[in-house]
């Protein structure tokens, strides 16, 4: 789908990266559902997993406040309506799809709309053995139940994994994969960049044009230089990038190396960490006005953007819905649930 002739490119500027390419390798929704089980059991032990009714008993309240008004993702930068407060569901597909499509389901049966991105990276997906990517047989099978559901679907992109793990071309990888999942009949608009900048140095959004942070044009990674800002989305069928980023005009060294400093351990439930990532980080900010995720059991983040800038670190489901009611006409949240969290059994 990329008309530039990428290969040629990166022999001239001495990039020397695997072609990406892709087989197929049987793996039946039975054994796609062992491997979510997995996670879901790990995230038990961790004690950070909620039972499917905390899902279903959020999106019921939520839909329940007249004074919000549910858009997809892609539609998230539109006008507000006169009065209400715009809320996009966003769920990352990290590592549970089965879960994942559970969700759209259940949206579908309230007329609420949800934006899901499938991580082409992940083990649900596929796996690289001996230079190629198998794609596994049962996932049409999956993106087929989103399609029915009318939700949104999207790419979690993951092309700097791709270039850094398996050296081979990860915008390539994107690229086939949206082709990939068109030709299942996914109507993709755009994607969301996953893990963040403490993993590589670089946000995965900052392979397409005009989205790498200060111009950039190249990552250094171990050995490898890897091209930044050089795709242009339009190319791939992409008209927008879900976290909306601002770029800075510089990278601040000492900032970058903070962040990256304390992205260790379990960084997503450290509130110094979350309120880098959210409220200072060195690498973008977010169009929009509040963050609100679901991080553990019964533990929530809000990250309000703008003049008065405030992160809340751990907030019960309670509190959390207390405060969506509470937000200022005018505004845009996205409220990001990703699928593991919420992938328990008890109390149904």
């Amino acid at each position: 789908m990329i008309k530039q002739n990428l290969a040629a490119f990166y022999r001239m500027l001495g990039y020397r990266f695997k072609p990406y390419k892709v087989k197929e390798r049987e793996l039946d929704g039975e054994g796609v559902t062992s491997l979510c089980a997995q996670v879901s059991e790990s995230y038990q032990k961790l004690g950070l997993v909620n039972s499917f009714s905390l899902y279903r008993s959020v999106v019921d309240s939520l839909i329940s406040d007249p004074k919000l008004d549910f858009k997809p993702l892609s539609d998230l930068m539109g006008p507000v309506k006169e009065g209400r407060v715009t809320v996009a569901l966003r769920h990352d597909l990290d590592a549970d799809i089965v879960t994942g499509l559970r969700a759209a389901r259940f949206l579908a049966s309230r007329g609420v709309p949800g934006s899901f991105y499938l991580l082409h990276t992940s083990h649900y997906y596929g796996m690289f053995d001996k230079g190629f990517f198998y794609r596994y047989s049962s996932l049409a099978s999956f993106v087929d139940g989103f399609i029915a559901t009318g939700c949104e679907i999207g790419l979690h992109a993951d092309p700097l994994d791709i270039y850094c793990n398996h050296e081979c071309n990860g915008i390539q990888a994107v690229s086939k994969e949206l082709e990939w999942l068109r030709s299942c009949g996914a109507k993709i608009k755009g994607t969301v960049a996953h893990n963040s900048a403490a993993a590589y140095g670089a946000e995965n959004f900052e392979v397409f044009r005009g989205m790498s942070v200060a111009g950039r044009t190249k990552l250094r990674y171990k050995n490898s230089s890897i091209p930044l800002g050089f795709v242009d989305e339009n190319i791939l069928g992409l008209c927008y990038e879900g976290n909306y980023p601002v770029l800075p005009d510089h990278i601040d060294s000492n900032e970058a190396d903070e962040f990256i400093r304390l992205c260790k351990g379990d960084a997503v439930r450290n509130k110094e960490w979350l309120e880098l990532y959210f409220l200072r980080n060195p690498f973008f900010d977010r169009s929009y006005d509040v963050d609100v995720w679901l991080l553990a059991k019964d533990a929530w983040v809000i990250a309000k953007r703008g003049e008065d800038r405030v992160l809340r670190w751990p907030v019960t489901t309670d509190d959390m819905l207390l405060a969506m009611g509470q937000l200022e006409e005018g505004v845009r949240v996205v409220v990001n649930i990703h699928p593991e969290y919420v992938s328990g059994k008890g109390g149904e």
